[in-house]
């Protein structure tokens, strides 16, 4: 592929893997603590529905596959890693090169959920027993995705597009849905609460969702300039 034999892109590409500079340090809160206390509160609510109360305890393993606890723990922190490679590291921008992040992010949202799809067909996989559990469950994972990937957008460009940044986003995600007892009652809570912090940053940032044009600009490899120009619209 010609983007990837490009010497422009490849040294934005690893700048953006490699430089922690890029990350502005305000966002590192949020980062890393915004997720598991919306699953907390996500589980505090749903207690005080009526739900057990026990989901608030810490998960003893981390378990994606039925009996594979060494996989679970790499799915939940490898793959999240090597899918922001491709998401952050192309996918994303050549989106945001057409459309304004608003659309970028629900157009990257439905692709996401699409990728995960195949996952429901293997057998012991966290996602097949959605679909045995109630096929309600298996469609709040994927609603749970655009709200998602609205504040990881957010998060990205907030952040000169740095992909470690994110990839740290990504690996909380995961972390967060198993790091308590949480039932799927909780976890459909959940999805409303990241939906309501969503709207509340698209409404605090209008102009960054919907008025201004997010072009991808290769520089230097020297340079220590963002490579993001935001172009009104």
């Amino acid at each position: 592929m010609y983007v990837f034999a490009d010497q422009a892109f490849r040294a934005d590409f690893r700048r953006r893997i490699f430089d922690l500079g890029l990350i502005n340090q305000r966002y590192l809160p949020f980062v890393l603590f915004f997720l598991p206390l919306a699953m907390a509160t996500s589980i505090i609510i749903s207690i005080a529905l009526g739900q057990p109360a026990g989901q608030l305890r810490f998960a003893e393993e981390f378990k994606i596959f039925e009996g594979e606890a060494i996989l679970s723990i790499l799915i939940l922190v490898l793959v999240p890693v090597l899918e922001e490679l491709g998401w952050g590291g192309y996918g994303v921008d050549s989106l945001a090169s057409r459309f304004y992040l608003f659309g970028t992010s629900i157009i990257f949202g439905a692709l996401w959920a699409l990728w995960h799809l195949p996952v429901f067909f293997i057998e012991g996989s966290y996602q097949m027993s959605l679909l045995e559990q109630n096929p309600l469950f298996a469609l709040n994972f994927f609603a749970g995705i655009i709200p998602l990937a609205i504040i990881m957008n957010y998060l990205y460009y907030k952040n000169r597009r740095s992909i470690a940044l994110i990839a740290l986003f990504h690996v909380m995600a995961n972390l967060s849905a198993e790091l308590f007892g949480a039932n799927q009652i909780s976890k459909c809570i959940f999805t409303l609460v990241i939906t309501l912090a969503a709207a509340i940053i698209i409404i605090r940032n209008r102009s960054f969702f919907f008025e201004e044009k997010m072009n991808l600009d290769f520089i230097d490899p020297a340079s220590k300039e963002t490579q993001l120009t935001v172009v009104n619209g």
